[in-house]
């Protein structure tokens, strides 16, 4: 079996919530799809952590960010913008020379084999690491993101990015995001969601049988863990209040 973590966002109870249950399940192979410490209280501990594993990491967006802060002038996107900066600069202003290094050695994309079964591993698309694949992201938008592999299309395509659990067809292949291991999002309306205190991921697995031979499986995992430690780290970071306002103990 193959673990698949996402977006974990410097949350360090939740990424050794998960861990601990990857263990549990007796998986020794993990893929990071980035998004590893940006705008959480304890960045350098789970760079730290993911360094560790010795795992294939994508870089996401955040990561990035951790590299080359944004400008507020050039991401002002609601009033709550300001805050959010102040946040990923904190974030960023945590990080050493030796962090920056491992987040440089992040891979773009992976292109892979899991026990016979084409996969491709990216944080948001193959095309960049800010688009966004829903299950209502229309074929021709697909059909971009995923042009470069018109001759062949993997049959597994694996990204993050968006912070929700998702399994969907297109064409012959699975497109897949394990969700998000530090701050997953559950929405009450359109406009209004909470953080709820579980962390999540995927598992990943190829099953042969006289039938049918290397047929993928995927699981989805969600972990309720005690949230306090990390809302108790979080109150070193700039705008510790509004950051932990929407969490919800489950």
């Amino acid at each position: 079996m193959l673990a698949v973590i996402s977006d974990i966002h410097g949350n360090l109870a939740a990424l050794e919530t998960v861990l601990a249950d990857i263990d549990q399940q007796g998986i020794s192979e993990i893929v990071c799809l980035g998004d590893v410490a940006n705008c959480g209280p304890q960045p350098r501990e789970c760079i730290e952590k993911v360094a560790a594993l010795g795992c294939p990491t994508i870089l996401g967006n955040t990561d990035e960010w951790l590299i080359h802060p944004k400008i507020l002038e050039d991401h002002y996107r609601s009033p709550e913008s300001p805050m959010i900066i102040e946040i990923e600069h904190w974030c960023s202003e945590q990080l050493s020379q030796k962090h920056i290094d491992i987040i440089e050695g992040y891979l773009p994309k992976l292109e892979t084999r899991y026990k016979d079964v084409s996969c491709l591993f990216y944080h948001a698309s193959p095309k960049n690491h800010t688009d966004l694949i829903v299950a209502t992201t229309a074929d021709d938008v697909l059909e971009d993101y995923f042009s470069d592999y018109k001759a062949k299309l993997p049959t597994l395509c694996i990204g993050g990015h968006t912070h929700a659990q998702l399994l969907r067809r297109y064409l012959q292949s699975f497109v897949i995001n394990p969700g998000s291991v530090g701050l997953p999002y559950e929405y009450q309306t359109p406009e209004k969601s909470i953080a709820p205190a579980w962390a999540e991921y995927a598992i990943i697995d190829v099953i042969n049988s006289p039938e049918h031979s290397a047929q993928p499986t995927v699981s989805f995992r969600r972990i309720p863990y005690d949230m306090s430690p990390t809302l108790e780290a979080a109150k070193a970071m700039p705008h510790s209040a509004y950051w932990s306002q929407n969490w919800q103990q489950v």
